[in-house]
């Protein structure tokens, strides 16, 4: 394949790379700027590139500049960053609660960095190249959190991302090293043939020690117990666009790499067989369920405790924070069965959690525009005065709880029966439990929202006053504003809301995430 040939296949991430170039000068070729062009240009950008992208759900896989993998896995996750980006532009932009000039260039060039680096983390089977991309996606990330220079809460968050990130960074480099001495190599194909040789030999520990050094990074990364304490205080300190984008976007992509990478490490055991080593197989089998059982586990504790340290919050993007720990447990839940059938269950929920959960940082954003405050308390009566919003919220929250008929019955069912097929009967159990914990802090927020004595439009404004005054500056609550039209996330609402309840048949999308997760097996 010539370079011209090759170039074309990545045009994707030549467009998002493009894009970042231009925005970087915009400052300097455009001095009398709008706040909302820059904004539009970041939008083009993404769109060009999911146009791109579509094709690829249909193509041949091939692997360009022997570390870039272009196939119909990649260009489904690679489609989800880039939607999630975007949502997150549009919320920036539709943000009232901070000045219009400030930060706005700033958080646009940032977001398409940390989509490159997502594309590229989950476009690669090269270990090291996804490293790069992990640690763009990283970089990105942190200086998002602090964009708003001046926020002292944003500054505490962004701290300790930083160090939580790096330390795990480090973890799952030397991690990478272990393998890459393993193999004598970083593709990801060539180090699982070693994999399977060294277990056939008996030397468990060489594979375990990497495996457990590459699953911390993964953790931090989705915020899974125990490597979530960063999770809830940097969604509180930073703004509700840039906590959306972490909780969807960053996260998903991270779900989608850990996939790919245990795909191919345990391709003998998982495929029955498709790498020829004498006797390997059985010895796949003596380590596999011990795996299992500690990805379990974690699943378990992640589930558990996001669930109940829910129901004790009352700022609305801490409640979210430790929301996306449980459902980041669920995901894992599924993968953890180290099968087609789970990766499969993992990735369509994962889709589902992503349409579900931007929709309802959306919504918070929303909501807390019209109150002037971040607290549950701070929704009382809103959904009278807002009926379609706030029907809309319960919609989406219903989704995150497994209600029908929306989309994460669907996907939560997927989930219990792929982890029920292995045997896995409590954890089943916990996932249930779980549900029912997250249906009680999601009812609180419905019960503010509707079932409480509803306040005068002068009132609400006038208790927004108050409770503004005596919060913080974290994340959006900078000063109290009165309620105001926001119509483009009235329109990402809806689509949201829709998208949710059309989604309850899986089935479409099911199709094509089978083929992909068989072809990533058995490439």
């Amino acid at each position: 394949m010539s370079y011209a040939d090759s170039l074309r296949l990545v045009l994707p991430e030549v467009m998002v790379a493009c894009g970042l170039l231009v925005l970087l000068v915009w400052d300097l070729i455009v001095p009398k700027r709008r706040y909302w062009e820059s904004a539009v240009v970041a939008l083009s950008f993404l769109g060009v590139a999911a146009a791109y992208l579509i094709p690829r759900l249909s193509a041949t896989p091939v692997t360009v500049f022997a570390m870039v993998r272009v196939d119909a896995y990649a260009a489904i996750f690679q489609l989800v960053v880039v939607a999630a980006a975007a949502t997150t532009v549009i919320m920036n932009v539709s943000n009232p609660r901070f000045p219009r000039d400030r930060g706005r260039v700033e958080t646009q060039v940032l977001l398409l960095g940390a989509t490159l680096g997502a594309m590229v983390m989950v476009g690669t089977r090269h270990l090291l190249m996804m490293y790069l991309g992990f640690e763009a996606l990283s970089l990105s990330c942190y200086a998002l959190v602090n964009v708003h220079k001046r926020d002292r809460a944003g500054a505490e968050a962004a701290m300790k991302f930083v160090v939580y990130g790096a330390l795990s960074s480090a973890v799952m480099l030397y991690g990478i090293s272990l393998f890459f001495g393993l193999g004598g190599s970083f593709d990801l194909g060539e180090i699982g043939v070693a994999v399977s040789r060294t277990l056939a030999a008996g030397h468990n520990f060489q594979v375990l020690l990497p495996t457990l050094l590459l699953l911390a990074g993964f953790g931090y990364k989705m915020s899974l117990v125990p490597f979530h304490w960063w999770s809830p205080d940097v969604y509180h300190g930073t703004t509700t666009p840039i906590a959306s984008f972490l909780a969807t976007g960053s996260k998903i992509v991270a779900l989608a790499t850990l996939v790919r990478v245990l795909a191919a490490l345990f391709a003998g055991e998982i495929a029955g067989g498709a790498i020829d080593v004498a006797s390997g197989a059985a010895a796949l089998s003596s380590m596999v369920p011990d795996l299992r059982l500690f990805l379990a586990i974690g699943a378990a504790l992640s589930m558990l405790l996001g669930s109940l340290a829910a129901l004790q919050q009352q700022h609305l993007r801490r409640l979210l924070a430790y929301s996306s720990i449980s459902h980041a447990g669920f995901l894992l839940a599924a993968v953890a069965m180290l099968g087609a059938d789970g990766f499969d269950a993992a990735l369509l929920y994962g889709l589902c959690y992503a349409v579900m959960g931007s929709g309802t940082f959306v919504a918070v954003l929303y909501f807390c525009n019209q109150s002037g405050a971040d607290e549950v308390a701070s929704l009382r009566g809103l959904g009278w005065r807002h009926p379609l919003a706030g029907t809309a919220l319960v919609i989406l929250l219903a989704g995150l709880i497994g209600l029908p008929p929306t989309a994460g019955f669907s996907g939560k069912l997927r989930l219990l029966q792929a982890v029920v097929a292995e045997g896995y009967l409590w954890l089943a159990l916990i996932m249930v439990l779980a549900s029912l914990l997250s249906a009680f802090y999601s009812f609180r927020i419905v019960r503010v929202l509707f079932l409480e004595d509803r306040p005068s439009a002068d009132a609400a404004v006038a208790s927004a006053a108050a409770t503004a005054s005596g919060a913080s500056t974290a994340g959006d609550a900078e000063a109290p504003t009165a309620p105001r039209r926001l119509p483009l996330l009235v329109l990402l609402l809806a689509v949201f809301t829709a998208a949710t309840l059309l989604l309850l048949d899986l089935d479409p999308l099911a199709a094509l995430t089978e083929l992909a997760v068989r072809d990533l097996i058995y490439w």
